[in-house]
């Protein structure tokens, strides 16, 4: 940003160390990055004019409405808040690859386990309706992106918490493994279609 600050939030440290490192070696002097949760920012009420989350919600089982409503108040009155988020259970790839199916299914039951909206792009609306705020847009759209070798998707970032949960075995992270490569391999086309829905919402 050329003027203003702009504050991440992040409750990992590990994540919050690399996102500092990020900004110092951009030379980046009005970003910062401070320990936090999600409903529980640390910030002050009424402190910033936007607000951003993306892809978060889907992560916290139970608590969306309290997560929006917490947002809200950091808003300046006029402030906005701007949510992005999916619905996992609509996500696809081309072409199919059994075991690669068999591993999002897996992740999505593990997340449903866990309590969390898989759909919760479906209840952007509702949840800043609810907080109060005034929905100035709300869109939603495929993102069509190609597979790049050495990009790997979330469900297989979770793995190993399934493991410890009892949701996969290691047989099962072995075969998931290698139909990950044997998909990177593929000469042919390989894409994923991702549903992305987006609100904006302002303060009154």
């Amino acid at each position: 940003l050329p003027h203003g600050t702009a504050v991440g939030v992040e409750r990992d440290p590990e994540a919050r160390a690399r996102a500092e490192a990020y900004l110092g070696a951009l030379g980046v002097t009005n970003a910062t990055v401070i320990g936090g949760a999600a409903d529980a920012t640390g910030l002050d009420r009424e402190s910033v004019d936007i607000v951003m989350m993306r892809h978060v919600l889907a992560h916290n089982g139970g608590n969306e409405e309290k997560i929006v409503a917490h947002l809200s108040t950091l808003l300046r009155p006029g402030g906005h808040l701007y949510l992005v988020d999916t619905d996992v259970t609509a996500a696809r790839i081309r072409p199919v690859d059994q075991d690669i199916e068999d591993l999002s299914n897996r992740y999505i039951s593990y997340l449903k386990s866990l309590g969390n909206d898989v759909s919760i792009g479906l209840r952007l609306g509702e949840l800043v309706k609810g907080a109060r705020l005034v929905m100035t847009e709300r869109d939603a759209r495929y993102q069509i992106i190609d597979v790049v070798k050495g990009i790997l998707p979330p469900s297989w970032a979770a793995h190993q918490s399934m493991v410890n949960a009892g949701a996969a075995t290691m047989e099962d992270v072995a075969r998931w493994d290698a139909a990950l490569h044997r998909y990177e391999e593929r000469q042919r086309d390989k894409v994923v279609f991702a549903p992305i829905f987006r609100v904006v919402a302002r303060r009154p």
